[in-house]
């Protein structure tokens, strides 16, 4: 084994120093186990640590309470309009909105 070699302790191959990330506190001045074998490591961490991720739908369906029509959101927006406590949407557009208002004023007798 040559002066520029060392021997991966984790796989056991020889392979040339820059093949081993630079450790000031060894002897040698280069850790213990090869690159290949570090990133290794820590991809098997990084993915035993980490929850998969769930597919979520790109949008969120909703009903309208004034005709009964299905319109959809965002995700983003609905999980914005959740973080900052603003309320869900329940129109599927102005003028139904404006027909809810119509008819909350007429029961009143303000219309």
């Amino acid at each position: 084994m040559l002066p520029e070699e060392k021997r991966c302790s984790k796989c056991g191959d020889i392979k040339p120093l820059d093949e081993f990330h630079r450790d000031r506190r060894s002897p040698d001045g280069h850790v213990w186990a090869c690159k290949a074998c570090t990133r290794a490591v820590g991809r098997e961490y990084y993915y035993r640590r980490t929850p998969p991720l769930e597919k979520l739908p790109k949008w969120v369906a909703f009903t309208c309470e004034v005709c009964g029509r299905e319109f959809r959101y965002p995700r983003g927006d609905i999980e914005k309009r959740k973080r900052l406590g603003l309320p869900m949407p329940r129109f599927c557009s102005q003028a139904c909105n404006t027909k809810r208002l119509v008819a909350e004023n007429r029961q009143r007798g303000r219309v």
